[in-house]
């Protein structure tokens, strides 16, 4: 009994595991833009530099992202912002609540959808702190 139900267990994981994704919209999909500009690309890797330079942000100026997904691109911003906030708290010592000073900078999403046709929405919100021009 107990080598059915791991084999059971395998199979289920399996069919859950490998479920494949494709991007079927993107911000700038319907301007004929690249998938991910260079600045996402960027940040992703933690290279501030095509960003500052694209949104003209000064380096004195603290920028804070993060990534997150939901439902739909409200859920995957929100949630996105709510990433940032708890960032911001954890490196100040500080309540969530307290946290104030940001301006929103931008954002970059892109809609998945897997082989079932559930439809997942990624999102990257950037805001800046600190002197804000």
């Amino acid at each position: 009994m107990k080598r059915l139900f791991i084999l059971l267990f395998l199979i289920a994981t399996s069919l859950f595991a490998f479920a494949e994704e494709e991007v079927v919209n993107y911000k700038g999909m319907e301007t004929g833009a690249d998938f991910a500009p260079k600045w996402y690309s960027g940040l992703t890797d933690n290279n501030q530099k095509a960003f500052r330079k694209k949104f003209k942000i000064a380096k004195d100026v603290k920028i804070y992202f993060a990534e997150a997904e939901g439902m739909n691109l409200n859920v995957a911003k929100s949630n996105a912002y709510l990433n940032i906030l708890k960032n911001i708290a954890e490196e100040e010592n500080i309540p969530v609540e307290n946290v104030t000073g940001l301006a929103f900078v931008t954002d970059y999403w892109y809609v998945t959808e897997d082989e079932k046709g559930l439809q997942k929405t990624y999102c990257m919100t950037v805001y800046k702190k600190g002197n804000v021009r």
